[in-house]
């Protein structure tokens, strides 16, 4: 059985990504930039090779409370934020569940062998404490 050079690449272009995390938090009021927890408090995901950023997913384990406010996942590479990336949810909204996916070949963010990746929140006002856990998806 003999496979095209087309048939590889369209193979490849297809492949499903890998995910880095889970990455996970009890949200608490106005805070920025507070990282969530990757195995341990303050860890990062260390890319064994280069590859591209191509998605973040993010789940509350409830809708966040409080007139006006919102919560926003980021994901960080080497302590820049990457706002392709992030995942918004608003008390208007009630959603739990949040997912952003890049276009693979136009707009994913490259990352290179060593780059630290993180997710963060920033929230406004909440007023109830939900934890959410957040993915990364890569391909490497």
């Amino acid at each position: 059985m003999t496979f095209s050079t087309y048939g590889l690449a369209q193979a490849r272009e297809n492949a499903p990504s890998s995910h880095i995390g889970p990455f996970s938090v009890t949200l608490a009021a106005s805070q920025t930039s507070a990282a969530m927890v990757y195995g341990v408090s303050g860890a990062a995901f260390v890319a064994p090779r280069a590859g591209k950023l191509v998605g973040l997913s993010a789940q509350l384990s409830a809708a966040i409370t409080g007139a006006g406010t919102t919560v926003t996942a980021h994901v960080f590479v080497n302590g820049v934020a990457q706002a392709a990336l992030d995942c918004v949810f608003t008390q208007a909204g009630a959603a739990v569940v949040a997912r952003v996916a890049l276009d693979k070949k136009a707009a994913a963010i490259a990352i290179a062998a060593g780059d630290l990746i993180r997710v963060v929140y920033t929230s406004t006002g909440i007023s109830n404490t939900p934890t959410m856990v957040a993915t990364v998806e890569v391909e490497l």
